[in-house]
């Protein structure tokens, strides 16, 4: 192999493994180590690999080259079993089928010592183009998948093909269903049903866990609730009170149910049906003020006079959730408004602490967890600890 203008010894051994009407299996044994040694040979033998563009491989979804064992020098050696379309070659003559392998593969690895109840996503395809706008979620005993646009008989074969692999049912928003899942030994009710999300939003689970983690003795506000989750993690953390504001009932009752699962102790706790800016403002006006506040932000709603537009709204709100926070305070914000990047709310919320005139703001992004794509994407959940 030529590396930079130096001829560098290199040995691969490629063995031909099994074959399917359109593509070929086969092994390669490096024995020596150089920088893209078996894409390289592959291409020289004349079986580029599928996906490679840079070595003339075909054109594909991505890269079909899979590290099934590595040993180390002392001794370690890790196994990683093949990806499904490798074991049946066939899944791969439906591209969008070997994407959904190729997407949860790699999730699945990460979960694998997972309590089957657990709560994690399995394939993120929200690139707003057709038939790639949808996500599959495992939530305890069901996969759950959400689209956008257009949804054919060919997908749904495609969706349960994939679920009868997995050896898990799955269920999409015009099914009615219902049952319970765990997330750090939190049980949530899981339904869905024409209209209605799931009642857990799991691209928000390491914000969860530190709520949970960090509400001991706190007077704890949740805004825009929902299904009151992050109060319940504030309530099983050990906060002193829980205030939940949600302007829809079925989502507030949801959360009562879900406190009521938990066997959660309802003497301290408020569930409040109201407008979520509406009500903080008035805290401010009351001088009502919290240690921690929750404000998972939609980018649009209907208020009690006229609408809620994140991009028009959000200065106010973050001021006036500012102004409600006791000192040394925390306030957890998110939204994944589709034209906010990290920045953007940086920068916003920089410029609201220099019209509240305060000296000391501390800000930290909190990042997905791994089983979720990075937020530089327009698509996903943008998050920031703000502590006075």
């Amino acid at each position: 192999i030529v590396h930079k203008a130096k001829d560098l010894d290199a040995e691969t051994e490629l063995a031909f493994l099994k074959s399917s009407p359109q593509f070929e299996l086969w092994q390669a044994n490096p024995h020596t180590g150089r920088n893209h040694q078996i894409r390289i040979h592959a291409e020289e033998a004349g079986i580029p690999i599928l996906g490679d563009a840079k070595y003339n491989g075909a054109v594909y979804g991505f890269l079909c080259l899979h590290n099934h064992r590595i040993e180390f020098p002392n001794g370690i050696m890790i196994l990683s079993e093949p990806p499904a379309y490798f074991k049946n070659l066939n899944y791969l003559e439906d591209t969008g089928l070997a994407r959904l392998f190729f997407e949860a593969d790699r999730r699945l690895r990460l979960f694998s010592s997972a309590d089957e109840s657990q709560c994690y996503r399995l394939v993120h395809a929200k690139n707003n183009s057709a038939h790639s706008n949808f996500t599959v979620d495992n939530f305890g005993a069901n996969l759950v998948l959400n689209y956008k646009d257009t949804f054919t008989d060919a997908d749904a074969d495609r969706f349960v093909l994939f679920a009868k692999y997995l050896k898990k049912p799955i269920v999409y928003k015009p099914q009615a269903v219902h049952w319970v899942a765990q997330e750090n030994k939190i049980g949530y009710n899981i339904r869905t049903n024409s209209g209605q999300a799931v009642g857990l939003l799991s691209n928000q689970r390491l914000q969860r866990n530190w709520v949970l983690n960090n509400s001991k003795d706190k007077s704890v506000l949740n805004l825009y609730a929902y299904t009151s989750t992050y109060s319940l993690a504030a309530a099983l953390g050990g906060a002193k009170d829980v205030i939940s504001v949600e302007a829809g009932k079925n989502s507030l009752n949801w959360g009562r149910e879900n406190f009521e699962l938990n066997k959660v102790n309802p003497e301290n706790l408020k569930f409040l049906l109201r407008d979520s800016l509406t009500f903080i403002e008035q805290c401010n006006s009351k001088n009502n003020k919290f240690d921690l506040i929750i404000c998972d932000t939609p980018s649009f709603m209907r208020r009690e006079k006229g609408f809620f537009k994140i991009e028009d709204d959000i200065e106010n709100l973050l001021s006036a959730c500012l102004k409600s926070l006791n000192q040394n305070g925390q306030l957890l914000f998110s939204t994944n408004y589709d034209d906010f990047f990290i920045d953007d709310i940086r920068n916003i919320i920089l410029k609201v602490q220099k019209s509240l005139k305060i000296d000391k703001l501390e800000i930290s992004c909190i990042l997905p967890a791994l089983d979720f794509e990075l937020p530089d994407e327009k698509t996903n959940l943008k998050s920031f600890l703000i502590e006075l």
